[in-house]
């Protein structure tokens, strides 16, 4: 089992001061120490929002700082400091017979440190439900996105860059005030571009029926189908 990795969430004064680097860039420490201290938080949120037809336009940044004390999520436990700053702009609309939710952004990574890990990672969601109002018998959903991940890979121990594209429909229907069925589509496609790792491809299919049997007996029952495709990677691609 690999160790955890340890963050700084809330005033330093929390945190042990064993668990970070003094050797290196004191100085920088230092002015991180004072901010995080005098703060209270490592995170910070602007939010605006602009009526833009039936709905509004949302845009917000956030910008954090973060002490990892185990960047790779392996046993040589290598820390280092993480900048990161996530501009985004998003359109809601939850007025009309249709909830439309979009957005679009970049997260911006950069390390202390390891430079090599750097990373603008763009982000894309877009979500549609329909009806959307009280009372009616079904609904519809539908979601997808296109996302870029830099992240820790916790199997293997080190970091990775993919790029991942995903769709999702539920329909959801009530026949009485007992019985109701869901049936939900989906498909994921993750493209890595770290060497050594296997793109996949996820399509998925499930559908799930319920009915209240009496006020002490519910009974659900589904089914759901799942198969993930692989493409063949040389373990030596990765470990060498």
């Amino acid at each position: 089992m690999f160790p955890k990795t340890k963050y700084l969430s809330g005033p330093l004064a929390k945190t042990k001061l064993s668990e970070l680097r003094l050797s290196q860039n004191p100085f920088r420490f230092l002015f991180l120490a004072l901010v995080l201290a005098f703060a209270g938080t490592n995170s910070y949120v602007v939010e605006g929002a602009i009526p833009l037809g039936l709905g509004r336009l949302v845009l917000d940044a956030t910008a954090k700082v973060e002490y990892d004390s185990n960047i790779f999520v392996n046993s040589d436990e290598i820390e280092d400091f993480v900048y990161e700053f996530v501009p985004t702009v998003r359109f809601e609309q939850d007025d009309a017979i249709f909830h439309i939710t979009a957005s679009m952004g970049v997260a911006i990574g950069r390390f202390d440190d390891f430079e090599d890990e750097n990373f603008e990672d763009f982000q894309s969601n877009i979500g549609l439900s329909f009806p959307h109002r009280q009372g009616a018998p079904g609904s519809f959903q539908i979601r997808g996105g296109y996302n870029e991940q830099s992240e820790p890979n916790v199997d293997v121990g080190v970091r990775t860059r993919s790029n991942e594209l995903s769709f999702e429909a539920v329909l959801d229907y009530a026949f009485s005030d007992k019985t109701a069925i869901r049936l939900n589509l989906g498909y994921r496609d993750v493209d890595y571009e770290t060497v050594g790792f296997s793109d996949q491809d996820t399509p998925q299919l499930g559908l799930r029926a319920f009915w209240a049997y009496s006020p002490d007996l519910d009974v659900l029952v589904g089914y759901r189908y799942q198969d993930t495709d692989s493409q063949a990677v040389s373990p030596g691609a990765l470990f060498g």
